[in-house]
């Protein structure tokens, strides 16, 4: 998944510095083959989800793998929509959120952090990035649980641990995590809010499930971007904008463009 990206990223630098169009396209095709690979290679229409990976006899480990199927949607190797509301529907959650892996591998009893590290655990960063490919789709129940799971746990231990076990313990060790920490706020950003960098500025696209029990306005202030500031409010709740305004002038498109100066 990260190829694919790191191929489409490279056509669009490579058309905003001038690059030669053939080194463009060669990065477009290398991008288009892999996105067609990756979609007919690992697809399991049995489980309704993407494979882990294919080992060195050719065959599919069917466990689910939340970062990867998490970034396949974010980075729009999968746009069928049946497909993605297979996903949806057929991911294995558990009450605090999404397990990085599942099923677990066996690895016989446990023997120290290394034979059980990424298997089957809860990783707040990769629940961030479901939360982020659950609020592209507008799946609002998928989003609402991810973000109010690692909510409630972060409240509880009043930390954002590395990991945590199934039922949301965690090992003292592990407490204060940045990245995890990243993952929720990434959730509130790219998510709650629907901040979309693109080239030109930023699309807003928000996801607010009134089953988080938020107020009826939201608000971010001071975020910086560029050379402007921004305060953001949402009001309402669900999907779909009815009204965008930026500095109370309504516009067609819930769109800032990058070149906008100071704070709005």
């Amino acid at each position: 998944i990260l190829y694919y990206s790191g191929y489409t990223i490279a056509s669009q630098m490579g058309k905003e510095i001038g690059a030669a169009e053939d080194e463009v396209k060669k990065m477009l095709t290398k991008a288009t083959m892999l996105k067609s690979a990756i979609r007919s290679r690992f697809w399991l229409p049995d489980l309704g989800y993407y494979a882990y990976f294919e080992d060195e006899k050719g065959e599919l480990i069917t466990q689910m793998e939340g970062l990867g199927v998490s970034l396949a949607l974010i980075d729009e190797v999968e746009q069928d929509q049946d497909r993605i509301g297979s996903i949806f529907t057929n991911i294995p959650t558990m009450e605090y959120g999404l397990p990085c892996l599942w099923p677990q591998f066996y690895l016989g009893p446990r023997r120290g952090i290394p034979s059980y590290y990424h298997n089957g655990l809860l990783w707040p960063f990769v629940q961030g990035y479901w939360a982020m490919a659950a609020a592209k789709s507008k799946n609002i129940d998928v989003f609402s649980h991810a973000l109010s799971s690692l909510t409630e746990l972060a409240v509880s231990s009043n930390t954002f641990a590395e990991f945590y076990e199934l039922d949301g313990s965690f090992l003292d060790g592990r407490r204060r995590q940045l990245w995890s920490a990243t993952g929720y706020l990434a959730m509130i950003h790219q998510g709650l809010f629907g901040i979309d960098f693109r080239l030109g500025g930023i699309k807003f696209a928000p996801v607010k499930p009134m089953s988080l029990g938020v107020s009826d306005e939201v608000q971010i202030e001071g975020l910086e971007y560029h050379s402007m500031i921004l305060d953001i409010s949402i009001i309402g709740y669900g999907t779909e904008i009815e009204e965008f305004l930026l500095n109370d002038r309504q516009l067609d498109e819930p769109f800032v463009s990058h070149d906008l100066v100071g704070r709005h």
